[in-house]
């Protein structure tokens, strides 16, 4: 028996132990999530032993972090820095005011992050420096084609809200308070319906990935960024860890067909809504 086969049998015990017994270790995982995700972060800290990731940040949970961290023998480090919560796309139709109030209330300090690794090097970076979307996708691979449309996503939010209530730096508590509320607009409520629907396509799509792929990838399938990372994984994850793969095929069709919900009109939206409000007596 050589290295490499203990090595694997080491991974699968962790594997199976924390399949009897899951944990969080996603910022999407278990609570009121899908124990889905927790289940994908756990293949990307086994794809970065492997060497074939990066990095990974588990967000909120840092003694779970810190657990299997130790388990797979991965560098980690508690962050420290700044976060850029709201990055300005290149075509940003708001004022500079307005803006810059919002690039302020979307920054904070970040403390309670975990980065992981096997360089001691890529965790002291990414744990200090200052953080966006842009850099957790420079830290976990993702393709730029995705990190820019997810930067659009969550700016257009802000736009959208701007347009019904006047781009005013005094107004951004509201734009801020109503983003994504699709009860707002038909245009919201479409926008958000295509980011949700999309979201359910790359669950099943691309199973084995953590990020949202973007529409182009979603167009090109296996053939996309996206698409060929998520081959790559698929591989590993079929051959090495079958109970594992289970588990995420299951859960990532749990999460299209929830996503599916989204599939209505506007108006079929809006009369559900109402319909809740009047049974639970809420009326805003």
């Amino acid at each position: 028996m050589n290295f490499c086969f203990f090595y694997l049998a080491e991974i699968k015990d962790i594997v199976k132990k924390y399949l009897e017994k899951p944990y969080q270790i996603s910022g999407l995982g278990l609570d009121d999530k899908d124990v889905y995700y927790d289940y994908i972060a756990l293949l990307h800290l086994i794809l970065i032993k492997k060497g074939m990731k990066k990095g990974f940040c588990i967000p909120g949970n840092l003694r779970n972090g810190m657990k299997i961290c130790k388990e797979l023998k991965l560098k980690f480090a508690k962050t420290d820095y700044t976060i850029n919560g709201a990055v300005v796309p290149e075509n940003n139709s708001l004022s500079k005011e307005t803006t810059d109030e919002l690039v302020k209330m979307n920054t904070g300090h970040g403390t309670s992050e975990l980065i992981c690794s096997l360089d001691e090097k890529i965790v002291n970076e990414f744990s200090k420096k200052d953080t966006s979307s842009i850099r957790v996708g420079e830290l976990e691979e993702y393709p730029d084609c995705c990190v820019k449309q997810f930067v659009i996503n969550f700016w257009r939010d802000f736009e959208y809200i701007a347009e019904l209530i006047g781009d005013d730096p005094y107004n951004v508590e509201k734009i801020m308070y109503w983003k994504r509320d699709a009860r707002r607009s038909e245009k919201i409520f479409e926008n958000l319906k295509k980011i949700y629907m999309e979201f359910g396509e790359g669950r099943k799509k691309f199973p084995y990935t953590m990020h949202q792929a973007c529409t182009a990838c979603l167009s090109d399938g296996e053939n996309s960024p996206t698409g060929k990372m998520n081959s790559k994984w698929k591989e590993i994850c079929e051959e090495e860890f079958p109970e594992l793969n289970e588990e995420i095929i299951k859960g990532s069709m749990r999460e299209y067909k929830e996503n599916l919900w989204w599939d209505q009109s506007y108006e079929e939206y809006m009369k559900g809504y109402y319909k809740e409000t009047e049974k639970h007596g809420r009326t805003n």
